[in-house]
């Protein structure tokens, strides 16, 4: 797993590149607006369909948390999908919440096998291929980078 810059925001472009750049209200029914978008973009640099539900899961987790931890209920999160020829960045931030300061810990260790909340962090990191946590002005940005590759091989091969 690698540590990429949560902050960049000049990502190479190509011609196939393209970015998308949703503001979603800190709600659970924008995670449905926010896959949609993420699958069109993967449509649209043909992602790897056998590699589509790693990309999707932790995007679902790095939403839900900026949510449901780091959002007030009138708050918005901000998503930026960046798809090009060598891959997928996916940069997550939310506005944050007053009353609960961000825990940023990106090592987390999975909870006890009894519970049944608390391994998004943990599945975020074993998902991308780099990964960035970090404070962004009163919120949290989480940043995500996925290789492309062929589908037949394990992400994490080199």
């Amino acid at each position: 797993m690698g540590i990429i810059d949560a902050t960049a925001t000049d990502a190479p472009m190509t011609e196939s590149a393209h970015t998308d750049t949703l503001r979603v209200p800190a709600e659970l029914s924008s995670l449905a607006r926010v896959r949609s978008t993420l699958e069109s973009a993967l449509d649209r640099c043909a992602w790897p369909e056998g590699d589509t539900s790693r990309v999707m899961l932790a995007a679902g987790e790095a939403v839900c948390n900026a949510i449901e931890h780091g959002s007030v209920p009138t708050g918005t999160i901000t998503v930026s999908i960046h798809s090009g020829e060598d891959g997928v960045t996916l940069v997550v931030t939310d506005e944050g919440d007053p009353g609960r300061p961000a825990r940023l810990n990106l090592g987390a260790e999975a909870p006890p096998s009894s519970s049944i909340r608390g391994r998004g962090m943990m599945i975020m990191r074993e998902l991308a291929d780099e990964i960035a946590l970090e404070r962004h002005g009163g919120g949290t940005r989480v940043a995500m980078f996925f290789a492309r590759i062929d589908g037949t091989r394990d992400h994490r091969a080199a």
